[in-house]
């Protein structure tokens, strides 16, 4: 036996370096308690010298099969150092996440139709500015396209994370929008002034047995529109002349040039109604889109009639001037009218004569008709001026 710290201790039970007066160790405690040491005697040791360890649910394990009672456990846990305060540890920052890329498009003049790889996604406001946030990265093709105007064409790279910024001026096209108006609207005598005028619609002679003209189109802000007329509206006469008789509007405006008030009689379908229209300049007329297409007639028999496309307002007209077949000429043309609330759908073919740029019209009711538009040198061109002009037309209010 000999003595440690005041304790007496079996000889080969303990290694303790306290010699120096340094805290208790686990190990240490243990083989004080082991030697058979008292626990109020380990106590009053560990009080004297401090301890080493954290009292921990498994070291307290340790010391009680080692036979520490419940005090010395309480005494060691009072006497347990702090833990030290362990520095912060800065949790890493992930590199933030790129957004998708931006395409920032500003067109001259605004109301174009935006293409990206031949895709129709959107169209420029008024003023030309248009946003696109959900392409995807890397290279695409951009194009724009509007009635009168000839295509742009760009290439842009889009990165994530990146705006990138369009500006596209486009250039008059004299050659796709023609100014001549089509056959449905004679065009105007001179007036007495040598300027030709116009009331601003477009007509059909009235069915057999029926009185008058059928409206067709008006045009947006003309004189037609501001005394009421619509689409389906027939007209009885104009500046006194009869149309049942003779449905030429070109003879009823002789003598009156623009400016001049003439009396119009016409009929919405519940009553008769007169008004006075001032006169227009037949300007209103030769600036409306108009194109020269093909139209297929579709089965059974292969044939075509080529004629003119107006877009008056929110109406497509299509006037067939000249048929043919593959097996010669032929007598049947076609006369068609659309109004664009009831059209669901204009755009490019996918496969009928896709190669050639041929678009359809499908209405609501699920008629079809296919077109091919045709340039000033008698080529098949890209239908997207067209398609474009028939867009601004369904998203006229």
């Amino acid at each position: 036996m000999f003595c440690l710290f005041g304790l007496i201790v079996a000889p080969g039970r303990t290694n303790f370096a306290q010699t120096s007066g340094k805290p208790l160790s686990k190990q240490e405690v243990i083989d004080l308690l082991t030697a058979d040491l008292p626990s109020s005697k380990v106590g009053g040791a560990a009080r004297q010298f401090g301890i080493s360890f954290q009292v921990t649910t498994s070291v307290e394990g340790e010391l009680r099969d080692a036979g520490a009672n419940d005090s010395l456990i309480k005494t060691l846990k009072e006497l347990a150092p702090k833990p030290a305060n362990k520095p912060e540890t800065e949790t890493p920052v992930s590199p933030p996440v790129a957004g998708p890329p931006i395409l920032m498009i500003q067109s001259h003049p605004g109301g174009a139709q935006v293409y990206v790889d031949d895709e129709p996604v959107a169209t420029t406001s008024p003023q030309g500015r248009l946003k696109l946030s959900q392409l995807s990265p890397g290279q695409h093709s951009v194009r724009l396209a509007l009635s009168g105007y000839q295509d742009f064409e760009q290439q842009v790279s889009l990165t994530n994370g990146q705006t990138t910024k369009l500006e596209a001026s486009l250039q008059s096209s004299k050659a796709v929008v023609q100014p001549a108006p089509p056959p449905s609207n004679p065009e105007p005598a001179a007036g007495q002034s040598g300027v030709r005028g116009t009331l601003g619609f477009l007509f059909r002679k009235a069915p057999e047995g029926e009185r008058g003209v059928v409206v067709l189109a008006v045009v947006p802000g003309g004189p037609a529109e501001r005394i009421g007329l619509l689409p389906g509206f027939v007209v009885d006469s104009v500046a006194g002349h009869d149309l049942t008789a003779n449905p030429d509007v070109m003879n009823a405006l002789s003598g009156h040039p623009p400016g001049d008030a003439v009396e119009v009689v016409f009929s919405n379908g519940v009553a008769t109604l007169k008004a006075r229209a001032v006169v227009a300049p037949i300007s209103i007329i030769e600036n409306l889109p108009h194109f020269r297409v093909v139209h297929d007639h579709g089965p059974p028999a292969p044939n075509y009639c080529m004629g003119e496309m107006l877009i008056v307002g929110r109406s497509i007209l299509y006037e067939g001037r000249e048929a043919t077949s593959p097996s010669g000429p032929s007598d049947t043309v076609h006369h068609l009218d659309f109004q664009a609330s009831q059209i669901a759908e204009a755009r490019k073919n996918a496969v009928y004569m896709a190669a050639q740029g041929a678009f359809h019209i499908r209405t609501r009711n699920a008629q079809n008709a296919n077109f091919i538009l045709v340039g000033p040198t008698g080529r098949y061109v890209r239908p997207d001026p067209v398609l474009s002009a028939i867009a601004q037309a369904m998203a006229r209010r």
